[in-house]
């Protein structure tokens, strides 16, 4: 059974809350101070849902629970400082990373409150050049930029607006001034004849941002306990620094919040029974693993062991890793947080090609492929050889059969036959490598659902 958090229709558990806004909570005073990221190296952003696990211990199923109704973003970054300055002021910001509380005498409920220990991390990997500032009469600023698609801006969200542009991040990674952080007082909207965004920034002590400047995400970010760096010279250290997002409604929306015109996740997936398809594009730069698991236990016995088998079936189990630009990697990332982590499953198209261009004439029945021991009640994807989405199907051979019968019409066509299953993400998080700020990577494991799990679907 799947349970989603009361903020979602249980009846369409890819759509998310209504709720687009972001509400930050105080921040401490001692560490609002902005480094650059060091592009040397890439910056991991983690996308982490949360989800609850109750086992039976009669039968191979579980009840599995949506606990968030949100993601919570992690970014691990790599600070330098290039002079002595720099390294004053990173070792300052290091310091103060783990905001003290500041407790008034006879004021112990302070620190129960814990209104002054967050510090305001950055998303680098969101980082865009700000091209036009527009002064809004009533106060604030409009600011165009590049941002057509793959961005985590909301309104309510902080921002840092950061002297410096991309060309200099690479080489400077150190304090930048002015750094202030604004408030987003309207959600980024898209013109996509001009192929930019724009969003409104309240006005902060009368400073003005320019184009050219950078505008960044901000999360409010818990204490960091412990902060570790090294001095490839006495006056050049490196720290890395983890943010690690405050959970509550101050975190950033899923991705599918920040689509244009409201386009859901049904309008970038094709969809089969009622989930959506999804045809990783692995890079085969690393091989495309794939398995199979069985579940049960091992009992060591002490002169023999002892295997019990749970369920009928093992689970098929694939890895990929994902290369793209940004605009394509945020559809993987869309798919992603509409199955929040592993609660929510999908068809899995997988690598394993069963047939190269099957000429189909149209109907329910295909030839026998060579081996039919993969084809007696599983699924296969049938790839469309001149482009186009998979058609899912599932096939069945019975004993002395000469072809294999399809449980719907396929449409006729050259197709390369596939293995797909219907799966979930093994984990509940991803990690994003941000190579560059509009390139990134990502592995993640998929594994294919139990027969109870898929009983529990469809009761």
């Amino acid at each position: 059974m799947i349970r989603t958090p009361a903020t979602l229709d249980p009846s369409n558990p890819g759509e998310f809350e209504q709720d687009t806004t972001v509400t930050p909570k105080p921040l401490a005073s001692s560490v609002q101070s902005y480094f650059r990221h060091n592009w040397k190296d890439a910056v991991t952003v983690r996308t982490e849902w949360r989800t609850m696990l109750r086992a039976s211990a009669l039968r191979d199923k579980e009840q599995r629970i949506g606990a968030w109704a949100r993601p919570r973003t992690i970014v691990s970054s790599l600070h330098q400082a290039l002079d002595q300055g720099q390294l004053r002021r990173l070792l300052q910001h290091s310091h103060d990373l783990a905001p003290r509380f500041s407790i008034p005498a006879n004021s112990p409920q302070t620190l129960l409150q814990g209104s002054d220990k967050f510090w305001a991390g950055a998303l680098h990997s969101d980082a865009a050049e700000i091209t036009q500032v527009v002064q809004q009469p009533g106060g604030g600023f409009t600011l165009f930029a590049n941002l057509v698609s793959g961005y985590r801006y909301f309104a309510g969200g902080r921002v840092w607006i950061v002297n410096g542009k991309f060309e200099d991040m690479s080489v400077q990674a150190g304090v930048s001034t002015p750094a202030i952080l604004h408030t987003l007082i309207t959600p980024t909207n898209y013109d996509s004849a001009a192929a930019r965004s724009l969003v409104t920034v309240d006005a902060v002590d009368g400073f003005v941002p320019e184009a050219g400047m950078l505008i960044i995400p901000a999360l409010d970010c818990i204490p960091v306990l412990t902060v570790e760096g090294s001095n490839e010279t006495s006056s050049t250290p490196t720290i890395n620094i983890e943010a690690v997002e405050v959970v509550g409604d101050n975190q950033l929306l899923p991705s599918s919040s920040l689509l244009p015109d409201d386009t859901n996740v049904a309008g970038l997936f094709s969809y089969y029974d009622g989930y959506p398809v999804f045809e990783p594009d692995h890079n085969y730069r690393e091989e495309q693993g794939w398995g199979f698991e069985r579940d049960g236990q091992s009992f060591n016995l002490g002169v023999s062991d002892q295997v019990v088998l749970d369920g009928e079936f093992s689970r098929a189990t694939s890895n990929f890793l994902i290369s793209a630009e940004r605009a394509s990697f945020w559809r993987f990332k869309i798919l992603f947080d509409s199955r929040r982590g592993s609660l929510l499953p999908f068809w899995v198209v997988t690598g394993n090609m069963l047939m190269n261009d099957l000429s189909h004439g149209g109907g329910t029945t295909i030839p026998l492929l060579t081996d039919s021991s993969v084809q007696f009640g599983k699924t296969l994807a049938f790839k469309p050889v001149t482009g186009g989405a998979a058609i899912i199907r599932t096939a069945s051979v019975a004993l002395g059969d000469t072809q294999i019968t399809l449980n719907e019409s396929l449409p006729a066509g050259d197709y390369n036959v596939l293995f797909a299953y219907l799966g979930r993400f093994t984990e509940d998080y991803i990690d994003e490598e941000w190579l560059k700020h509009d390139y990134a990577e990502c592995r993640f494991e998929t594994i294919e659902l139990s027969a109870d799990e898929v009983q529990e679907l469809n009761p």
